[in-house]
């Protein structure tokens, strides 16, 4: 019985010191990585079947986001909490970067700052004041819009229309 209680006790202290050094842990500052990055992180799995996964509701859905995202000029950075992917919130980040993807943007050149929390500090706080995730801002011309994309239940392409159409 001696030797168990020491054994349970060595198990507890070596999992307790482990976990301070786990990635997972809530970080005090957004980590930034390209989407093409996530795609590639086994925690994130459900962020590449998502993606390749969505298609657009319509060809005239996709349409309306080709003409009011120019990828010379916007530039987007998606902002996404690591969270269980049974959100149906959370899938709005794979389908974003799969619609820039069909704008001739590749995955690897969109940013993605994931955050535990929407309070966390990031590169963008002095511009942007995130309230939700997942989120996605687009830089046009110095000015950002901001998107927030979680309870929206229309569809993506539509809603990111409305924000960005001139």
């Amino acid at each position: 019985m001696k030797k168990l209680v020491i054994c349970l006790s060595m198990m507890v202290a070596v999992l307790s010191s482990s976990c301070t050094d786990h990635p997972n842990e809530p970080a005090e500052a957004a980590r930034v990585t390209t989407a093409a990055q996530v795609m590639q992180e086994l925690e994130y799995h459900w962020f590449y079947l998502s993606y390749t996964e969505y298609e657009p509701e319509s060809a005239d859905t996709l349409q309306m986001f080709l003409d009011v995202f120019d990828p010379v000029q916007d530039t987007a950075v998606i902002f996404m909490t690591p969270d269980c992917p049974c959100s149906i919130d959370q899938h709005a980040a794979p389908k974003m970067v799969k619609l820039l993807n069909l704008a001739g943007i590749d995955p690897s050149a969109v940013e993605v700052l994931v955050m535990d929390k929407v309070d966390v500090s990031h590169q963008y706080q002095d511009r942007i004041d995130i309230t939700v995730n997942p989120t996605i801002c687009v830089f046009r011309n110095g000015e950002t819009i901001v998107i927030p994309v979680a309870g929206d239940d229309t569809c993506l392409e539509a809603s990111l229309w409305r924000k960005l159409k001139p």
